[in-house]
């Protein structure tokens, strides 16, 4: 008998909220539809004046919903001082909270970074959290060692690869160039920066007739290109007046999948025992050299 009372209170509630949210669209002059379906329409009806000094913090936006339309934020957000989070589609109708005193006040809601658990410390408004994860420099990239599943930021990335693979090419220094050569029979070859343990990818990838040859830096594939690189291919006795020269920027990538990119096409040929030595030059963009 108890169980059958309590979901006739559980209904009564739930039917007393529903009742309590009309009267509010009421006092507010609008339909129900409206409310809760122009949130994207509204967006932009706030001004500057509604903003306060007074920011709310929450650890993952993926936790909030309006409490009055219930959908999900993904717009400007509110929250009075007793709580209630609301989205710009219900607090644009008024300066104050629809569910609790009618002049409580908003401030913005900030949110912690997707990449917190990589090492970022960034508290940002919610209206910023999706430009600031595009450029966030604790993005996540898995470790370019085939069959290792490691992924972090790329400062942990490298000390990851430093203690746990060997380099067969020893670390560079930027903006000086240096001798290194690809195997035939290998589909990457790693490389270091000796600075600051940043890694990069040559992809040698079979086209035909040919060995196609490209360098990629492991880095978040959202920002923008970081460095360039200048790629020498060393001729042997039969192709000494042959050189094979590319410059180019350096193209990032997370998760070992090497989009098309500046190549050099190279000929079996000009392989010596199953080894192509080249020389290479890696710069930072924007940094003297």
């Amino acid at each position: 008998m108890s169980r059958y009372s309590n979901d006739s209170e559980e209904m009564s509630e739930e039917s007393t909220g529903r009742s309590r949210n009309h009267h509010i669209f009421q006092r507010l002059g609008v339909e129900e539809d409206e409310s809760t379906e122009g949130e994207e329409s509204d967006t932009n009806s706030y001004t500057s004046e509604d903003e306060s000094d007074d920011d709310a913090t929450f650890s993952s936006k993926d936790m909030l919903e309006c409490n009055f339309c219930y959908k999900s934020l993904r717009f400007v957000v509110f929250e009075c001082i007793n709580g209630h989070i609301l989205c710009t589609s219900c607090c644009s109708k008024t300066n104050s909270c629809v569910i609790c005193e009618p002049r409580t006040q908003h401030s913005h809601v900030k949110v912690a970074c997707d990449y917190e658990p990589y090492g970022c410390k960034e508290v940002v408004n919610y209206t910023q959290i999706y430009e600031h994860v595009n450029s966030c420099h604790f993005s996540p990239c898995l470790c370019p060692q085939i069959n290792c599943s490691f992924q972090a930021n790329t400062t942990a990335l490298g000390e990851h690869f430093m203690i746990n693979h060997p380099l067969r090419i020893p670390p560079f220094k930027y903006d000086q160039i240096f001798f290194t050569f690809v195997r035939v029979k290998d589909d990457v070859t790693i490389l270091q920066g000796i600075s600051d343990g940043e890694l990069f990818v040559i992809t040698c990838k079979t086209q035909y007739i040919y060995k196609m040859l490209s360098l990629y830096h492991i880095g978040p594939s959202r920002r923008k290109p970081e460095y360039v690189f200048e790629m020498l291919v060393l001729p042997h006795e039969k192709y000494s007046n042959c050189i094979l020269q590319l410059k180019s920027e350096v193209v990032n990538v997370d998760d070992r999948i090497y989009p098309s990119s500046s190549a050099i096409y190279v000929s079996y040929d000009y392989f010596k025992d199953g080894l192509l030595s080249i020389k290479v030059r890696i710069s930072k963009i924007g940094a003297n050299p």
